[in-house]
């Protein structure tokens, strides 16, 4: 008999990249192979979960995640927002705590993925330029003001979110912000 008849494994990808999870199937093979520790699921359970939640009173903020190189940063992010953008997924989750608690953020986003890579403009053009695209391929018309017209950030945010609500009234809007791939 050989290992290979007793031991069956998926090989471990070197590096996930988080635009990965924009091809469906590449989503449902990302969740379903993301290994969530008891640290980590707590973390989602009581930290990430809660604040994306729009459903119920709560201050939410957005979430900052940092870690090593390799630490699996980009995959926990593209499990989390392909459950977020589709609801069949939360099941695959492979821990059962947080798969249930999923369903709370499951196909409840419309979701934007973007990789800085080696972009040579500055952060906010970089990511307003982005925004504008995405929201463009959903048919919501929507340009930012050029930084030196702005009068401050927010006025300017609350007034996309207007525009996307009209387009959808039940989603919530999840950018996610990853470092070079």
């Amino acid at each position: 008999m050989k290992y290979s008849e007793l031991i069956q494994f998926e090989p471990i990808d070197s590096h996930v990249q988080l635009r990965q999870a924009d091809w469906t199937e590449e989503a449902k093979r990302l969740v379903a192979t993301c290994l969530l520790s008891e640290e980590m699921a707590e973390r989602l359970l009581f930290l990430v979960f809660p604040h994306l939640r729009f459903d119920h009173a709560f201050e939410n903020r957005g979430v900052l995640i940092i870690g090593n190189h390799g630490a699996g940063k980009s995959h926990l992010l593209s499990m989390l927002s392909s459950v977020a953008e589709h609801q069949e997924l939360a099941e695959s989750l492979t821990h059962p705590r947080v798969a249930k608690a999923a369903a709370t953020i499951a196909g409840k986003f419309k979701v934007i993925r973007i990789e800085l890579g080696k972009a040579k403009t500055g952060f906010r053009d970089f990511v307003c330029a982005q925004l504008e695209a995405r929201l463009a391929q959903w048919n919501i018309p929507f340009r930012f003001p050029a930084a030196d017209k702005l009068p401050d950030h927010k006025s300017c945010l609350a007034e996309m979110m207007a525009e996307f609500h009209r387009q959808f009234p039940t989603h919530g809007l999840l950018l996610l912000v990853d470092d070079v791939p």
